[in-house]
């Protein structure tokens, strides 16, 4: 929980900035490969983290914990281990 100090206007334009700093840069079009290469070697487990602390500042505790548990127990089990670039739209059918 966050508390901001101020107008709700105030409040909401912190609400957006927050939002918008756990959102990924967007890639531009002459840019998108490399943006992908760049993480096409991290492991599911480890994005998963780093997008879990990202969202912590926007999402409630109890979200976060929610995610967290159904990550661990459906999704970390049989991909959790892959590197981002080896999760395919066929490993995911598969799965």
């Amino acid at each position: 929980m966050l508390t901001v100090r101020g107008t709700i206007t105030e409040a909401r334009a912190t609400k957006r900035r927050l939002q918008a700093h756990g959102r990924p840069a967007a890639a531009t079009d002459e840019h998108a490969d490399e943006h992908a290469d760049e993480h096409a070697d991290e492991i599911l487990d480890a994005f998963a983290a780093r997008y879990l602390r990202a969202k912590s500042a926007i999402f409630s505790p109890h979200t976060i914990k929610s995610i967290e548990t159904e990550y661990r127990l459906r999704i970390a089990p049989s991909l959790g281990h892959l590197r981002l670039g080896e999760i395919t739209r066929e490993r995911i059918e598969i799965w």
